[in-house]
């Protein structure tokens, strides 16, 4: 592209670093400057709301950086995802947030801005170097559609997101300290580019990827330097790799191939790899869509969102050639020394470790996971728009200079609407179950926000309709996936709410054959069994007993290890005459707590209601010895 001047004198300005950086600094802030009135939302639960380690403040972070993320979360050292998730450096900048300012969503939010708006600074002095040969203004033009991408809404607008900040902003860092060293030679560039490196893998293992992203650039803008001169930084980036691989291991140990069997936490379980190889093809198109057209965003492509596929379909080959010749064209022009060859390897090698085609990432695919690879679409975007701008043809120029303005305002606009819809959760599982009506667990995020709506209702007629709103969202969720534990929870509150209690234990049960520990399940199942009891007790005063028997029974059901619950089984079925079962179950009572003087009292008259008298008369010494100050059992005994 030949560079030309496109506007007069007079807007110099737009030309000068300095107009560059503030522009950035404005309209990154300005742009989700209203997620600062924002709640917490989705996974800020496990690394703030319910993580105990970050809860912990400074006195957490030692656990944060020998335990894998997920265990302050889950209370195991078991990683729940194959080769378990090592990102403690985001956690750590949360516990010292709650060891300043306690639980403050708004400042956490903050940070993330101030984070991201850093990292796009990163992003335009790195263009600066890699790029400003091709147009003066290109650095600008593609860091600003990077600032201002939809895509990036979920890192940014959701706190947990900032593991995605701080992987690339350190990266970044990396990166300019390593060009920085080739240019200059300098040593603290060297320590620059290798604790930069350390930080943005103690963020994300997407640091990974720059050790052959960096030399991929050295090569095109430091094409005179032997590759002798690269020796230092490998090592320092060597040095840097191996200190996280070995605290990564100390944490979670060496990969494995287990794993959840749980298609939402291993979505390409039991699939087979043809299977995969071509679901994961169609994924990249996917992608290659997200960034062409980001709407609408959703915070979840769960099965099935996205189906599987197999390679006697046309869609993963379309996808397979597309990509082959984007890999292609990017090497012809690598070959040539053009940088933007470098660009399409880059989209490339920043997917690679996000794509599960090497680990299991626990989902298909995910709006954060193109953060990173992103800047390679802004680029050649910023590039299209600028070669086009400079084009002999009239039409074409003035096409682009009317659709520009429109294009970025458009982007601004969708990612401030996008924040709104991160408010908190119940905003963001009520919209996006409409971007992802097929994912199973958008339709049980819906679910459970209408029954937090629910719990919230006014009156009764309003909560019977909104969880009757989340029985239809859970029931959906079900049919797309009927083994979905949680969803069946839900579905069980739900009832809970609506008074339907059998209805409630029917699912609570269900639940519990999948996930007998699930702790959620043990609070639900503990409220119900409470329920029971309270209407056994109702009814035994309504003189309803045979409506008392079966609420103990269902009670007895939920907690089979309670002796009080067989106590007054026992003492309703003995109320209606049915002493054998009367005395099956007090016994029972007796043999799990056999220091209750009220149980082997109850036995004991039992027993000599049917006329086993020397069975009453040793079980009534039994309570006799426990409670000697029972004169009224005393005289009994003596009368026998």
């Amino acid at each position: 592209m030949k560079q030309k001047v496109l506007l007069p004198n007079l807007f110099s300005f737009l030309f000068q670093k300095w107009f560059h950086l503030v522009a950035l600094s404005i309209i990154g802030f300005f742009v989700y400057s209203n997620t600062l009135w924002n709640e917490y939302a989705l996974d800020d639960g496990i690394v703030i709301l319910e993580n105990r380690y970050t809860k912990q403040g400074i006195k957490g972070i030692p656990f944060l950086l020998t335990l894998d993320s997920f265990a302050g979360f889950l209370d195991e050292k078991t990683p729940i995802l194959a080769g378990g998730r090592y990102r403690p450096l985001s956690l750590i900048s949360f516990a010292i947030e709650h060891s300043i300012w306690g639980l403050n969503p708004s400042i956490s939010h903050f940070f993330n801005i101030i984070f991201y708006v850093l990292g796009s600074f990163g992003t335009y002095f790195l263009l600066s170097i890699l790029i400003s040969n091709l147009h003066p203004l290109l650095p600008f033009l593609a860091t600003l559609i990077f600032t201002l991408h939809p895509i990036h809404t979920e890192a940014v607008a959701n706190i947990k997101g900032r593991d995605e900040l701080f992987s690339w902003l350190f990266l970044v860092f990396s990166w300019l300290s390593s060009l920085y060293y080739l240019r200059e030679n300098k040593t603290k560039w060297l320590l620059g580019c290798g604790m930069s490196l350390f930080l943005a893998l103690l963020s994300k293992e997407n640091g990974l990827t720059a050790l052959l992203i960096f030399p991929l650039s050295w090569k095109l803008v430091f094409s005179k330097n032997s590759i002798k001169s690269w020796l230092p930084l490998l090592a320092a980036m060597g040095v840097a790799t191996g200190l996280y691989i070995g605290l990564r291991i100390h944490a979670v140990g060496l990969p494995t191939t287990g794993g959840s069997t749980d298609i939402l936490n291993n979505p390409f379980y039991n699939v087979s790899l043809f299977s995969k190889w071509a679901t994961i093809s169609v994924i990249f198109l996917h992608y290659l869509k997200l960034l062409l057209f980001p709407y609408p965003l959703c915070f979840d492509y769960s099965y099935p969102q996205i189906s599987y596929h197999t390679f006697y379909e046309i869609l993963p080959w379309l996808s397979l050639l597309l990509h082959i010749a984007l890999l292609y064209y990017g090497f012809y022009l690598y070959k040539k020394q053009s940088i933007l060859g470098f660009w399409i390897f880059y989209y490339f090698l920043s997917l690679i470790l996000v794509s599960n085609l090497l680990i299991n990432l626990g989902a298909f695919l995910g709006e954060r996971l193109l953060f990173q690879a992103s800047l390679g679409f802004c680029i050649f975007l910023a590039y299209s728009i600028l070669y086009t701008w400079e084009s002999q043809n009239f039409y074409l120029r003035r096409l682009t200079f009317v659709s520009l303005l429109p294009l970025l305002i458009l982007y601004a606009a969708q990612t401030w609407q996008r924040n709104q819809d991160w408010q908190n959760n119940r905003t963001l599982y009520i919209r996006d179950v409409e971007a992802c009506p097929y994912s199973c667990k958008t339709n049980k995020a819906a679910g459970e926000s209408y029954i937090a709506l629910a719990k919230e209702a006014q009156n009764k007629n309003e909560l019977q309709k909104l969880a009757q709103k989340a029985i239809f969202y859970l029931e959906r969720s079900l049919e797309l996936y009927p083994e979905y534990a949680d969803a069946l929870l839900d579905k069980g509150t739900a009832h809970y709410l609506l008074e339907n209690y059998e209805e409630a234990e029917k699912y609570w049960l269900l639940a519990k054959e999948k996930v007998p520990q699930h702790p959620i399940l043990k609070q639900n199942l503990k409220i119900l069994e409470e329920q029971m009891v309270y209407q056994a007790h109702q009814a035994f005063q309504n003189k309803n007993y045979t409506q008392a028997i079966y609420y103990m029974q269902k009670a007895l059901a939920i907690n089979p290890l309670n002796a009080d619950h067989y106590y007054k089984l026992g003492l309703f079925l003995g109320t209606t005459q049915q002493i054998k079962e009367a005395i099956y179950y007090l016994k029972k009572a007796t043999e799990m707590n056999a220091n209750h003087a009220d149980y082997w009292y109850h036995l004991g008259g039992a027993y000599y209601t049917s006329r086993q008298i020397d069975s009453a008369k040793w079980a009534w010494k039994k309570s006799l010895n426990i409670r000697p100050a029972n004169q009224e059992l005393q005289k009994l005994l003596n009368d026998l």
